[in-house]
């Protein structure tokens, strides 16, 4: 069995005003002479600071956007979303964090992804961090292309 090195790829994306959207480019440097490709396992994401009517939003694309999109884009990878909830005793609960498995791993072969954030209802500018946790495949140049042109 061949065994796979998981590595990982940090990026953060800040807002210049609060309930503003704002977009990071994330280089992967895959170029298609090589034909290796990402494979993204899992991906972790955390919000600076979340007040109690705070709904936030954020995606990670293989396209460029000018607002955030809906789930159904064939360019989301994956999208997080964090409102505010209160539980039986009245309390508001906040989770900074969040952690997302891929039942089925995600290929990348773009040399670029986005990491977008929205809020509403946010007191102040937010950041959100991201870890992409993947590891690389050298594929044939016919499934590179494939993989490039998922959208």
């Amino acid at each position: 069995m061949k065994s796979r090195i998981i590595q990982t790829l940090r990026a953060s994306v800040t807002q210049g005003s609060a309930d503003a959207y704002a977009e990071q480019v994330i280089n992967t440097n895959i170029q298609q002479e090589g034909r290796l490709v990402y494979v993204v396992t899992d991906a972790v994401v955390e919000v600076s600071a979340q007040g109690t009517n705070d709904t936030i939003e954020i995606a990670l694309c293989r396209q460029t956007k000018s607002s955030l999109p809906y789930i159904n884009d064939p360019d989301v990878l994956s999208k997080f979303v964090w409102m505010s909830a209160l539980t039986t005793s009245g309390a508001t609960e906040l989770t900074r964090l969040q952690h997302r498995s891929f039942a089925e791993p995600i290929p990348i072969a773009v040399p670029q992804l986005f990491f977008q954030l929205d809020s509403s209802g946010a007191a102040g500018a937010l950041t959100a961090y991201l870890m992409l946790r993947y590891y690389t495949e050298r594929v044939t140049e016919a499934q590179f292309f494939r993989i490039a042109n998922q959208c």
